[in-house]
């Protein structure tokens, strides 16, 4: 602060403005603060310090207020400031009288900067010196600015004190802090030390309490338990005294009986539980007595109940004469009656609930109960007197029905009489289901349930378990009745009774009417509507007469037709009028049946008309009739159904086939032969199978077709350029517009294809005389250069040799088994390597070992022979095959008796104790039992025969046994028919066994190295199972494209012209074609494989292997070595035996899908429905169709499948 005073006209600067309080402060007073020495400043500044104008902030009470210790302090604080007050004024008083002297003196100022630097000096010195502060004269300030920069200084310093002094309190204050919470934490930790003391002395005394608590509660159970278990064993005698009491039969009558019942269950589960316990047995057999007592006594009860509600309801029944008196007595008063017993009713159905649920299904075993079956045995006595009772009581009104639906069959329609006696039958079974279920409180609804023990009570009124009599009534009604009517009375009750459209309007009762129509229909009208099919199909189109008025081709129309066709239309009709679309579209044995006999006649008709030769065209007939009955099928949407226009029908589907470029391709293909060399499939009624019987009929169309073409063709061909064409176009016109008049577009069609066919064979007669005048002209031979090479491309080699125009077929042994062709070049020396050489060859000899077969040792290609013991210009011969760009089906082959030369040849024997395999030494025929030329290969061979049998008898039904099978087979296709498809499995062999043992001995190798096992063959059996299933499912992935080639050719017919391939690529690549890509179409069946796989060959190794193991054990050997080969191979057989007994289920469903269509065409979309449609066929016997020939193969091919790999093993080691 600043004030100025005046006196005698003088100008004094006070800094203090309070002269008076300076003089009153001591002046020896040292300056202290918090006992610390201070340094004497200038008077101005202590005065300053201590004007009460300006206190300092540091000395208010909120800073203390919260420190009790520190409070106290602020008095000599306040005491110190004083006396620096008082000094500093004594101080500045002398110089009072010099400052006008001092002022009119100029001086020079010192800097602020130079100021301050030696205030903070002197501070720094004076902190550590405890000794009063030396006075020092203050020069004065030089002017007004002067003084006020020392001032603004001595302001900033007084700032920079006051924060050091709030650093020191706050640092005092957290130090204090610090402490507290040291000393909070030392006595935590002694307190946790006292704990963790006490807690160790308290201990094992804590410990003994749980026990004493855990033995208490051990006690409590333990005396619960032997009470428990004792009331068991008491309940024994209540129970005894009560059903033997006299009258005992009084307790059906009670709500207690239920309860005993209950208990005596109880108590015969806990015996069952309790094994161990004493006298478990004795009480055990006496529990089931009594409930067998009270099972006879409530059984009892019930008989006599319903005896005396039936002597007064009978006797009511037969005495009323009113229809709706006797239905109310015979349901509503019998229900009312019966139902008033105090606890008879739920008595019963508390027993019936013991045995079946609510919906009449089994209850399950259970350890806790009684066994089921008792309570089984009783309900089925009830159900059994509760029905003859209803019987006995009811049959008045069931011989009133009688009568009445005989009086309306007179004075009515059959029809009408059986539609209100079914009607009415319906009622009264649907009334005796509403009883049955307020009886017994079940609903068996389920074909598995209750309902086979109620269906098993035959009765003279129908129940909802038993609707024969009035299915017997119908078909005796119906049985002299027309075709028509029947199908009438069946379609109606199908339609009467189907399921509604909208599902929110069907009731139970609806639900309950459809079941029992649906029961009637499957299990009664339906088969008798079938039989009476066969009946009329048999009258009118299998005996029917074949006149010749009849065979004419003079209209399209039904009407027109040939009479047999027009009556299986007619019955077409008639059936699908009477059968829902779900049975007459599919699977339909009837319409099997007419289509069948409708082919068989119109043969006979055709044979007739060729025979008799009145002028009708028979292959024209034919197709007019046949396209009658397939479009009949067509509209009655029975078979395939194609969305193709109306006026075509179902001519078009056949036309597919028939499309201008298979045409063409077809006529084309053949030349130099007769046009129709191939002929059509042998398709004949016997071939028409339930299973491709819409693709048999196409297939018999397209032979009518394809034999009428052909005539017309060549005819038209004939008459080209000729005046007799005109009338062969006239006469061909007349003939297609008479037989299909109002159908042009067949007309059209049938011309396209005589044309096409025409033009084909003027082609092929062109072709011929072209072929002829180029050989003509051919007057000398010329040398040309060939190139050979094998497979891989190891070897090539080129040769100089005349045209190529002819081969050798040498039949010897080893060109018969190579199929090699031999081209002679005119000059050995010609020949020349391109790549490999002579040497790089392998070659093979045999014999005298004079002619050296050479092939490549890479892909064992056969390239050539040499003998050089023979004369010059035949010592070497290449094969015709290895030769590039030679097609050798145009070659002419010409016959090489080679078998003449030198000894005959034999088949290479078994080394060691193996059986020799059964041939004849010597003669020709041991070459057919298979196998490599050095006897290597012939496993797959010799089995083949047997393995086409199998899978004849498995994927059709035309052969009752493999002996049949066997002789149809060899009647109708040859000897060389068991041989089909051999080569797929021939070349896939060795690879398949190779994967078979590699993956089954990797898989034992794991378990051996998991079971710390070293020995291979102590593995347990279901180790060496599992590895033989491994081994199975990875040979899968081989072996199912190769089965599923192989048994498609062997299912395929055997006339060339109707086989579907030409080999196994050609039926690879159509399959293919059919399934939409390779994989899909060589892996179908794929996951039955793979079951069969797993399970066979799982069988397979651990049946050999369990065989071995107890041969060493049994005879004490030291090691599987020492086991003959004649042991080896038969427990090979006998594991080969194993094999197919467990996987041959498995093997017949796999026939069934890989001989299956694909697509839309395909009969099992999934293996499930080919189990299912198996089963429906011919039941557990189907899985198991042709299992004797498999058997008979199995023993000699894993007999010595087995014996050369042992005997490899024990080579190799």
């Amino acid at each position: 602060m600043l004030s100025l005073h005046v006196r005698n006209n003088r100008c004094t600067c006070s800094p203090f403005g309070a002269p008076e309080r300076e003089a009153s402060a001591p002046a020896s007073e040292p300056h202290k603060f918090h006992g610390r020495p201070l340094r004497a400043v200038a008077p101005r500044a202590a005065a300053a310090a201590a004007a009460p104008a300006r206190p300092l902030a540091m000395y208010e009470d909120s800073w203390y207020s919260f420190v009790s210790d520190v409070a106290t302090s602020s008095k000599p604080a306040t005491a110190a400031a004083a006396s620096t007050s008082s000094s500093a004024a004594t101080a500045s008083a002398p110089a009072g009288g010099n400052r006008r002297r001092n002022l009119s003196r100029p001086q020079q100022l010192p800097e602020p900067d130079a100021l301050t630097d030696k205030i903070r000096k002197d501070d720094f010195e004076d902190e550590g010196d405890d000794s009063p502060p030396e006075p020092e004269l203050r020069r004065r300030p030089a002017s007004i600015s002067d003084l006020f920069s020392t001032f603004s200084l001595e302001s900033r310093l007084d700032k920079l004190r006051l924060y050091e002094d709030q650093l020191t309190l706050t640092e005092r204050h957290l130090d204090g802090l610090i402490d507290d919470a040291n000393a909070a934490l030392e006595l935590l930790a002694s307190l946790s030390r006292s704990f963790q003391s006490v807690e160790a002395q308290t201990t094992s005394f804590r410990s003994r309490c749980e026990d004493l608590l855990n033995e208490q509660h051990r006690l409590e159970r333990l005396a619960h338990d032997v009470g428990t278990d004792l009331h068991y064993y008491a309940y024994l005698e209540t129970a005894t005294r009560r059903l033997n009491a006299p009258g005992a039969s009084r307790l059906v009558e009670d709500d207690a009986f239920g309860d005993m019942v209950a208990n005596i269950d109880a108590c015969i589960g806990f015996m069952n539980n309790h094994v161990s316990y004493r006298e478990r047995d004795s009480y055990l057999a006496r529990y089931n007595a009594l409930l067998t007592k009270a099972l006879h006594l409530l059984d009892h009860g019930f008989t006599a109940r319903l005896d005396s509600i039936s002597a007064d309801i009978g006797r009511q029944i037969a005495a009323t004469k009113s229809e709706s008196a006797r239905h109310a007595l015979a349901y509503g008063r019998f229900e009312e009656i019966l139902s008033d017993s105090y606890a008879l009713l739920p008595n019963i159905r508390k027993v019936v609930r013991c045995a079946y649920d609510q919906y009449g299904r089994s209850v399950e075993e259970s350890s806790t109960t009684s066994p089921v079956s008792v309570y089984a045995n009783t309900v089925t006595t009830m159900f059994n007197t509760y029905l003859t009772t209803r019987d006995r009581d009811l049959k008045p009104m069931t011989q009133r029905d009688a009568d009445e639906f005989q009086k309306e069959m007179k004075t009515l329609s059959v029809e009408t009489a059986c539609r209100n006696f079914i009607k009415q039958s319906l009622d009264k079974v649907y009334d005796e289901d509403g009883l049955f279920v307020t009886v017994f409180g079940i609903d068996p609804t389920w074909s598995s349930s209750a309902f086979q023990v109620v269906k098993a009570v035959h009765t003279t009124m129908a129940h909802p378990g038993y609707l024969a009599p009035v299915a017997t009534a119908v078909k005796g009604a119906l049985q002299t009745a027309q075709l028509q009517t029947i199908c009438d009375v069946v379609g109606w009750l199908a339609r009467e009774y189907s399921i509604s459209e909208v599902d929110d309007d069907e009731t139970p009762a609806t639900r309950r009417y459809r079941e029992y129509a649906a029961r009637l229909l499957v299990e009664h009208l339906w088969p008798f509507t079938d039989d009476a099919f066969a009946v009329e199909v048999t009258k009118t189109i299998t005996k029917a007469a074949v006149q010749d008025a009849t065979l004419k081709t003079d209209g399209v129309s039904a009407a027109k037709a040939f009479p047999p066709v027009g009556h299986a239309i007619k019955l077409l009709a008639m059936f699908d009028h009477g059968m829902p679309k779900e049975r007459s579209a599919k699977n339909s044995v009837v319409v099997f049946n007419i289509v069948r006999e409708t082919i068989r006649v119109l043969q006979r008709a055709e044979a007739r008309i060729r025979s008799i030769k009145t002028g009708t065209d028979a292959d024209l007939f034919m197709i007019q009739n046949l396209l009658m009955l397939k479009n009949e099928l067509f509209s009655l949407e029975i078979g395939d159904i194609r969305s193709q226009p109306q006026s075509m029908q179902h001519f078009v589907h056949i036309w597919d086939t028939l499309s201008p470029q298979n045409w063409m391709g077809f006529f084309s293909s053949v030349l130099g032969g007769s046009l129709w060399s191939r002929g059509a499939p042998a398709v004949t009624a016997k071939t028409l199978t339930a299973e491709d019987m819409s693709e048999q009929l196409d297939e018999l169309l397209r032979q009518s077709i394809y034999a009428f073409t052909r005539r017309w063709g060549a005819l038209v061909d004939e008459a080209q350029g000729r005046a007799a064409m005109s009338k062969v176009e006239a006469e061909l016109e007349g003939l297609l517009r008479g037989a299909f008049d109002g159908q042009p577009e067949v007309v059209s069609k049938l011309k396209e294809a005589i044309r096409l066919n025409a033009q084909a064979q003027t082609d092929a007669r062109e072709a011929k005389r072209g072929a002829k005048r180029d050989q003509n002209t051919m007057t000398s031979k010329e040398m040309k250069t060939y190139r050979g090479n094998c497979h891989c491309g190891a070897i090539v080699f080129e040769v100089d040799m005349a045209e190529i125009e002819a081969a050798r077929a040498c039949n010897c042994s080893i060109c018969h088994k190579k199929g090699y062709l031999w081209l002679s070049p005119e000059d050995e020396t010609r020949l020349r390597f391109v790549k490999g050489s002579d040497e790089s060859m392998t070659g093979y000899t045999f014999g005298p070992k004079k002619i050296k077969h050479q092939f490549c040792p890479t892909c064992a290609t056969p390239l050539m022979a040499r003998n050089d013991e023979a004369a010059p210009g035949k010592r070497l011969v290449l094969n015709a095959h290895a030769i590039q760009g030679l097609n050798t089906w145009n070659l002419k082959i010409e016959p090489f008796n080679g078998a003449a030369i030198g000894a005959p040849y034999g088949h290479p024997e078994f080394k060691g104790d193996l059986p020799e395999p059964a041939h004849d030494e010597g003669a020709s025929t041991t070459l057919y039992t298979g196998g490599c030329h050095c006897g290597r290969v012939g496993v797959a061979v010799a089995s083949q025969p047997f393995d086409i049998i199998k899978v004849r008898l498995q994927t059709t039904n035309r052969y009752k046994g493999a002996f049949e099978a066997a002789t149809s087979i060899y009647k109708s296709e040859g000897p060389l028919a068991f041989y089909k498809g051999t080569l797929t499995p021939l070349i896939g062999i060795g690879a398949c066994v190779s994967l078979q043992f590699g993956a089954f001995h990797f898989a034992r190798r794991w378990f051996e190295a998991r079971s710390h096992n070293k020995d291979a063959h102590k593995l347990n059996l279901s180790h060496v199972f599992l590895s033989g299933a491994f081994a199975g499912v990875i040979n899968a992935s081989l072996s199912s494209p190769i089965e599923h080639i192989r048994i498609r050719l062997q299912s395929q017919p055997h006339d060339p012209s109707s086989r579907l391939y030409s080999g196994p690529v050609d039926c690879a690549r159509k399959i293919a074609v059919e399934a939409g890509g390779l994989l899909p179409a060589l892996y179908k069946g794929t996951c039955v494989t793979l079951l069969r796989e797993a399970s066979a060959y799982g069988a397979w190794f651990a049946a050999f292997e369990a065989l071995m193991t107890a041969d060493v054990d049994r005879n004490r050997r030291r090691d599987r070595a020492e086991v003959p080969a004649w042991k080896v191979a038969v427990y090979g057989g006998l594991a080969g035996e194993a094999l197919w007994l467990v996987s041959y289920p498995f093997d017949v469903v796999k026939s069934k899908m890989q001989t299956d269509g694909f697509g839309v065409t395909s009969r099992y979309p999934t293996m499930r429905s080919c189990f299912v449609h198996t089963w429906q066929q011919g039941g557990f016997a189907a899985f198991w169709k042709g299992i004797w020939p498999t058997l008979f193969r199995a023993m000699p091919v894993s007999a010595g499948t087995f014996a050369v790999v042992e005997m490899t093993r024990r080579a190799i080691s």
